[in-house]
């Protein structure tokens, strides 16, 4: 019966399907695994007083795993990337900080329409950057988009995390001004990459070089 059920997919939808049960399965429980992650055991966030945030979190990527039609490769890397931020959590209020966060951009992924918007992750020498930083350029019409980003920081030393938000015409080569801190950059996309650039000094946490994840 089971396999009459599946002859009845086509297949894309059905390989679609698989792959998004099992990054699901993958991603939401690799939390606090005692077998395969236990060095990872020991921190703040595997401890008991957090089974209920773990059991809710989980819960919300499953659904968000099925809902969104955003990429799955940036759901299953800025996944990887929260799970480091969170397993370095030394107190209470970062684990919480980062549980609401991550809910937040998950619940964003799936009730915004993301065929529209191009997902950039920073990268240095090859590997991902650190402090994690995120850009997104949403193309809300044929002349427009709209600019939004992260730089994650050590919520054990820092009250949040850096902002990006800015609207501007399409282009390849852009200048941005920033409206979260009036910082302004130069954005530059070839194919894949983009650059971004700031000559003030003060301004860099977003300067640097970022892959598409689409």
């Amino acid at each position: 019966m089971l396999s009459l059920l599946y002859s009845q997919f086509k297949k894309p939808f059905y390989i679609l399907l698989i792959n998004m049960l099992f990054m699901s399965i993958a991603q939401a429980s690799l939390l606090c695994q005692p077998k395969a992650f236990s060095k990872k055991n020991h921190a703040l966030v595997c401890k008991n007083s957090f089974n209920i945030e773990r059991a809710t979190f989980s819960q919300v990527f499953n659904n968000v795993v099925l809902m969104t039609n955003a990429p799955l490769t940036v759901l299953q890397a800025t996944q990887h990337m929260w799970q480091e931020r969170i397993y370095a959590c030394k107190n209470k209020a970062c684990v919480q900080q980062e549980f609401n966060l991550r809910t937040d951009e998950l619940n964003a992924l799936a009730s915004l329409n993301q065929s529209l918007t191009k997902h950039f992750i920073k990268y240095k020498q090859g590997v991902v950057a650190k402090p994690h930083t995120l850009i997104q350029i949403h193309q809300l019409d044929k002349n427009k988009i709209k600019i939004e980003g992260v730089a994650y920081q050590n919520l054990n030393q820092h009250a949040g995390h850096h902002t990006f938000l800015a609207y501007s015409p399409s282009g390849q080569q852009i200048e941005i001004l920033n409206n979260e801190d009036n910082c302004k950059y130069r954005f530059q996309i070839e194919k894949a990459i983009l650059s971004i650039a700031s000559e003030q000094k003060q301004c860099q946490q977003f300067a640097g070089i970022y892959r598409l994840y689409d």
